[in-house]
């Protein structure tokens, strides 16, 4: 199997997230001109449901990518993102009497329109998953988990808790803040996490895992809406599983490159409901009602083709921007690199065993990509030039041990014990800095040059 990794490494060139962020505003804009009435068409808008948690993953899968160092930046576009939403909807709450004293609130943790929730929740979630990623990598995943249970308490299950006084007063609690548990305190983190994780399966696995994942949920959610018990159905306990696997095969499925399909779906996303309004106006006024806002499907269908026409023209009144088509990229092998370790390891002498390179973001070719292929084929030790890049390695989930090869400052060694970094000694007075610095109930491996490498060369 080939990877095209410059695909991989360019957050501009993801066309298989890129096509399905355009599914997924579809899904959006059919989630808001839906008809629930009967149980099938109920089920689909569960369904539908995956496009935000999709659009989530995303973000996260790019922020981990970057190390997370991008947060700040990511946080202000959402912000800005956020404020011309709120001003795009000013009038239409103003129409619908809600500039009332509640509307702070609402715009702080629940959005000003039904839509524009997922921005302030991403503005919520995004700090929250930053320091459990950076600060907690080993209990992240796990402890976002347990903040999307307690949701699920406010969710689907709320019949089953509201009948427990401690726990009925608990979430009446949160619902004097937020109006639903789908935010950005238990829905968010989550999601940008898996996302971070960027976890890869084999098409296969992969495939199984949405089938299996799909038809848990399906019963779930059915199970659920019969029992009447749900304050909403935005939130199910298979729903997390069914995202890992889906972004799994669109992260397997990568090629090419679709900037202006990411763009344009960001506007479809804000401006539909403004389409929406029309849509129903024009209606009114030309006495077809019944025609078109009634019958759901030519509603949606006016809907999105308006969302996707506005758009379109808002877009091209952008001024054009430079396109850069690479001439070059780099391709990696893994059946080629899977040969190249078996050789290498081949003419090792006895009680030898590699230690990859993979400084420089592995000399340009994606150090996380290529240390988790090298972990699929069992290499459990890796060399990095800062602790840095040892730090960015266990945040993409490398096993095994990890040495720095160069300098550490002193300021950096808690980032050893953090992450279980093996720091070379580069001379004899870093073994007294460590003790100068480093409270004396904490460890940090140290290893010298001698012990790490043999001391007589091996011929390769």
């Amino acid at each position: 199997m080939t990877i095209t990794n410059a695909s991989r490494l360019s957050a501009k060139k993801f066309p298989a997230l890129d096509d399905f962020r355009l599914i997924a505003v579809i899904l959006v804009v059919a989630n808001h001109t839906r008809s629930a009435d009967g149980e099938f068409l109920w089920l689909l808008t569960v369904l539908r449901r995956v496009s935000v948690p999709f659009f989530i993953m995303v973000s996260g899968y790019f922020l981990a990518r970057g190390s997370w160092r991008s947060t700040g930046k990511f946080l202000t576009r959402t912000a800005m993102l956020y404020g011309v939403g709120v001003l795009l909807y000013l009038p239409l709450n103003y129409y619908a009497g809600q500039l009332s004293p509640d509307f702070i609130r609402r715009v702080i943790f629940d959005g000003s329109f039904y839509h524009l929730w997922y921005l302030p929740a991403l503005l919520l979630g995004t700090p929250i998953a930053y320091y459990l990623s950076c600060f907690r990598p080993q209990a992240a995943i796990p402890i976002a988990g347990a903040l999307y249970l307690i949701g699920l308490g406010g969710e689907s299950y709320y019949g089953l808790v509201s009948n427990i006084p401690v726990l009925s007063a608990f979430y009446n609690g949160i619902f004097q803040v937020f109006d639903y548990t789908r935010n950005g305190l238990f829905y968010v983190p989550l999601f940008l996490l898996l996302g971070a994780a960027g976890i890869v399966f084999s098409r296969r696995t992969s495939v199984i895992g949405f089938l299996c994942s799909l038809a848990a949920l399906v019963v779930e959610a059915l199970l659920l809406h019969r029992s009447g018990i749900q304050r909403h159905d935005s939130m199910y306990f298979f729903f997390p599983f069914l995202m890992v696997f889906l972004f799994s095969l669109l992260l397997e499925a990568n090629q090419g490159e679709r900037r202006s399909l990411r763009q344009l779906s960001t506007v479809v996303y804000l401006i539909h409901p403004w389409c929406l309004v029309l849509v129903r106006g024009a209606a009114k006024i030309v006495g077809l009602t019944g025609l078109l806002v009634e019958n759901t499907i030519v509603l949606f269908i006016l809907v999105l083709v308006s969302s996707f026409l506005l758009s379109q023209m808002l877009l091209l009144l952008q001024p054009p921007r430079p396109v850069q088509t690479g001439r070059a990229w780099i391709e990696l092998d893994r059946a080629a690199l899977r040969h190249n370790i078996q050789q290498l390891q081949s003419i090792l002498p006895e009680g030898c065993a590699l230690m990859p390179a993979v400084k420089a973001n592995a000399y340009g070719h994606g150090a996380v990509l290529v240390a988790k292929e090298l972990n699929r084929l069992g290499i459990m030790a890796f060399c990095v030039a800062t602790v840095t890049e040892g730090a960015e390695l266990r945040r993409g989930g490398i096993k095994g041990e990890i040495l720095v090869l160069g300098y550490t400052h002193p300021e950096q060694f808690p980032m050893l014990r953090r992450y279980r970094l093996t720091q070379s000694m580069t001379d004899m007075t870093a073994p007294r800095e460590r003790v100068q610095i480093a409270p004396c109930s904490r460890t940090y491996s140290m290893t010298t040059m001698s012990k790490t490498y043999p001391t007589k060369p091996v011929q390769l």
